[in-house]
């Protein structure tokens, strides 16, 4: 008889264990207390307290639009006491959301020359673009012969073919640039820079 008091004791002191393990699972979670503002309304937005801190921070200037001018770098030389360096100005070419660049216009930009007196020009004067193709993202670029009368060092025509690619390759359409001279591929324009394939 006192055995079956213990296991009948035994077995009720299980089920208690038990109840009380279930009730501890199933007890709710506290959520978090909402928080009044200055102005008496609820804010229970903990997770994006710095928004408006935020705003304004990560990008400082707006993303360009429609009616919001393109614009573009034209490269030139800049001559420093020890070296011939890039340089460029930046012009207007129409506006977002209007016709699409025309290529022929920014090289015709670069063949005028800079504006300012700090930069200098490297495509000898009386070169005449003859004309400019794009084909599957590369830009051939056809120039009168007059872009072989370049008489400059190695460092001057490195400068010279970069203004003509860094001017083109900014725009998304344009993977590389192949100078051609009269309709023709040529090896180099003075002697010291290969052009003889496309260049990015």
């Amino acid at each position: 008889m006192l055995r079956k008091v213990l296991v009948a004791v035994l077995v009720l002191s299980m089920l208690i264990v038990l109840m009380v393990a279930g009730c501890q699972d199933a007890a709710p979670v506290a959520e978090e207390p909402e928080i009044e503002n200055e102005n008496g309304e609820e804010n229970n937005n903990t997770d994006n307290e710095n928004d408006e801190g935020n705003n304004g921070t990560e990008n400082d200037e707006a993303a360009p639009g429609p009616g919001d001018p393109i614009m573009l770098d034209i490269y030139f030389m800049e001559i420093t006491e020890t070296s011939f360096e890039l340089g460029k100005e930046t012009r207007e070419f129409g506006t977002f959301g209007g016709p699409q660049v025309d290529l022929e216009e920014v090289m015709t930009e670069l063949l005028k020359g800079p504006e300012t007196d700090d930069l200098s020009r490297v495509i000898p004067e009386g070169t005449v673009l003859r004309g400019i193709t794009l084909e599957y993202g590369v830009a051939y670029v056809d120039f009168s012969e007059e872009l072989l009368q370049a008489e400059v060092g190695g460092e001057a025509e490195a400068i010279l073919v970069d203004s003509i690619v860094k001017t083109l390759t900014q725009l998304e359409e344009v993977d590389s640039v192949q100078i051609l001279v009269e309709g023709e591929i040529v090896e180099t324009i003075a002697g010291h820079i290969s052009i003889d394939k496309p260049l990015n």
